[in-house]
């Protein structure tokens, strides 16, 4: 265990400059109250060298019976990247991202129409990427670890045509 600082702190922040990429690194905080010691509970983490999206773009009421997605990444590993497309009604608090869409690949740009968006309705898109990694040992299993997301908002124009008689 490395001792960040051996002085009173409010707030303190730590970079790990000597990681290799694709190990597991643990890490916790002890605090030091009148000379007793408190631990922060352990967190394991893994440093991979990741390709990430860069930017999301979405459709705002271009077409009449989808909403396009399309989203451009930094290639950063090699192999193939994961990413999954998830959508939640806009400006609804109480709603949670839902799955609609995944794609794997090594492209720079990818697209994704939504024909299952509702006209009228104005959805938020996240688009995650995931890194896949190698187990290495027998005892681990591979494995895809989460990476980046970015969002975008995207909606399908209400169109139609309107009948009837106005009193």
């Amino acid at each position: 265990w490395l001792d960040m600082h051996e002085k009173a702190l409010t707030e303190a922040s730590f970079n790990d400059n000597q990681v290799v990429f694709g190990e597991d690194y643990k890490y916790r905080i002890k605090t030091t109250v009148w000379g007793t010691d408190f631990y922060s509970e352990e967190k394991t983490i893994c440093y991979m060298r990741m390709t990430t999206v860069k930017e999301v773009t979405a459709t705002k009421g271009t077409y009449t019976n989808m909403v396009k997605l399309n989203w451009d990444v930094n290639l950063l590993s090699e192999g193939n990247t994961r990413y999954v497309v998830s959508r939640k009604l806009l400006g609804d608090a109480q709603a949670v991202f839902t799955k609609i869409y995944e794609a794997v690949g090594s492209e720079s740009s990818f697209y994704y129409e939504d024909i299952s968006a509702l006209p009228g309705q104005y959805y938020d898109y996240k688009v995650t990427a995931y890194g896949y990694l190698k187990a290495k040992n027998e005892n681990e299993k591979d494995r895809w670890v989460e990476g980046n997301s970015r969002e975008n908002d995207g909606f399908v124009q209400a169109r139609g045509i309107l009948t009837g008689r106005i009193k």
